[in-house]
Parts: structure tokens; sequence; C-alpha cells
């Protein structure tokens, strides 16, 4: 079980793996499928984003400042530092100390939805092959429903996947 980001990760896994997958199944709660498509989901980068930004500034910059050193220019942990939205510190730290040439590049290597074009080309989700229950609140103010790509469709592009979503519940089950 995973949640929220770890629910992301848990999804992506499980995609990434296919009937090669180590688990017998993973339940995402609350993470998206295509990460990419949350970038523009204005109630969350307006409301939600800041307050997250301020801890992940506060909790893994400043905690692990030393590991950064080499790995990023100046600018980058200046630009981490002020960083006002999830997506300002995934672009200026955790993409490029990771690899990654820009933080969409990032969201496509994270997210199981990679690919997606519909139920006839579904991407990486269509190589899920272990039980992966995908469940989600649509109020959801962290990750919008955009994220979870076309439910009907990815169903019927893979019988593996199952989504649960439910009307309320806010972002794992806290109505914010």
């Amino acid at each position: 079980v995973g949640y929220s980001m770890g629910g992301i990760v848990l999804a992506n896994y499980i995609a990434s793996s296919g009937p090669s997958c180590n688990l017998d199944g993973g339940i995402s709660i609350g993470g998206g499928l295509d990460m990419n498509i949350n970038v523009g989901f204005l109630r969350s980068k307006y409301l939600w984003q800041p307050f997250l930004a301020n801890t992940l500034i506060s909790q893994f910059y400043y905690r692990f400042k030393g590991l950064y050193k080499g790995k990023l220019t100046p600018e980058q942990e200046e630009l981490a530092v002020r960083s006002v939205s999830v997506t300002d510190f995934d672009r200026s730290l955790v993409a490029p100390y990771n690899g990654f040439g820009s933080v969409e590049e990032y969201y496509k290597a994270m997210s199981a939805g990679e690919g997606w074009r519909g139920k006839d080309e579904p991407g990486r989700i269509g190589n899920v092959g272990k039980p992966l229950a995908v469940v989600n609140a649509l109020d959801d103010p962290i990750v919008c429903e955009g994220t979870l790509l076309v439910p009907e469709e990815v169903v019927e592009a893979n019988e593996n996947v199952l989504y649960l979503l439910t009307k309320r519940g806010g972002h794992v089950g806290y109505p914010l």
C-alpha cells in the first residue's frame, strides 16, 4: 500500500515491472498516474503547494544540504530555497540531482501513466501484470482527477487495474 507520493512510486513500480513484479499486487491511495498533468492543477498550486514546498525546503533541503554539493549549481540551490511549489522544488533540486534534464522528464519517469494515449495505446500502465488498485477521491485538493487518465479506458485496456473513486475524501482521506 502506498499513500500519496508512495502511491505514485508503487503504481510506477508495478507498471514498470510488468508480470515479473516482485509484489503480489498493490494499492495506490491518493497518488496520480500522470504527474505532468498535475502541474497545471491551480487549486493545488496556489492553495497547498506553498505549504508543501516550505516543508520540502525545511525537511529535505536544509537537513541534507551537504549531499547536494557538487551535484547542483549554486543557482539551482538558490532556486530550491525560493520554491513556492513542489514543481519548483522538483525543477530546481530533485530533477537535476537525480540526473534528469527537466522536471517534465522526471515526472514522465515517475508516472505509471506515462505514454497513455488511450486504451489502444496504454503506455506503461498497459504493462501492469499484477493487481493494482487505484484509490482516489475526486475532490482531492493536491492530486487532480486528470492524473488518473480515463479510468474506464484504463480498466478496459488492462484487467489488472482496478479503480475505486469516491466523490469526496480529500487527499488520502483528509478533507483539506
